[in-house]
Parts: C-alpha cells; structure tokens; sequence
C-alpha cells in the first residue's frame, strides 16, 4: 500500500490520514470489545464469590453431560468460555468496523455525486 500512495502524487496525505481514522477507530472498537469481556467476567466473578462460596457456577448458562465442578475441570472450562467469548466479541468488532467504514465510505461517494451533479448542473427523474 505504501508504495502505490508513493507513486500517487494527489491527495496523498488524504488518503493516508484516512487510513490511519480507520485504523484508529478499528482499535478502539477491539479495544472496547475485549474490555467488555473482561470486565464481564470479572464482574461474574466477584458477584458470584460475594454471594456463595460453596457452589461454583459458570459465567454463561452451559450444561455438560458429565461433572464439571471439580478443579481443574471447571477452571479449563471457564476458560475455555473466556477465550470462546473474547473470541466472538472480537469478530463482532471487526465485523461492525467492516460496516463502519463501508458506511462512511458510501457517504462519501453521496457527497461527491451531490458536488458533482451542483458544479455541472446535471439532475436526474428523482421519485
């Protein structure tokens, strides 16, 4: 990429500071993202050790077909939950910053067939 913005002589600094918004906003949204997982879980966690000791219970509403509260059992599992939730949460953040930037792409393309169409004077049957 950045050999064809070398080679580009015009609106050279605009499209990399563009580049660098979506990258931006991308972070922050993967940022978001996994702060909500994690504080979740913690948040589970502590509400859970507040209120009873004595039964273990998971982080989202799971049934296994064999016992699961023992150790090292129930800790794998929990994470294995972790990593499985942080793992969607980060799907879901690419995902909506996917559309972010199709959406703000698009709104793009308006302005510039509005200008356009203003400059020249060109209308279209509008219904």
């Amino acid at each position: 990429m950045n050999d064809d913005w070398n080679n580009c002589s015009t609106h050279t600094c605009m499209m990399i500071n563009k580049a660098n918004l979506a990258h931006r906003c991308s972070n922050v949204m993967l940022t978001l993202n996994s702060f909500s997982v994690i504080f979740y879980f913690v948040g589970n966690y502590v509400s859970r050790r507040t209120v009873s000791t004595d039964f273990r219970e998971f982080p989202i509403q799971i049934q296994f077909p064999f016992h699961t509260t023992d150790s090292p059992i129930f800790e794998f599992i929990v994470l294995g939950l972790f990593l499985h939730v942080w793992e969607t949460a980060i799907v879901i953040a690419l995902l909506n910053s996917l559309i972010l930037t199709l959406v703000s792409q698009e709104m793009r393309t308006f302005k510039a067939i509005r200008l356009v169409t203003e400059v020249t004077g060109y209308r279209t049957n509008s219904f």
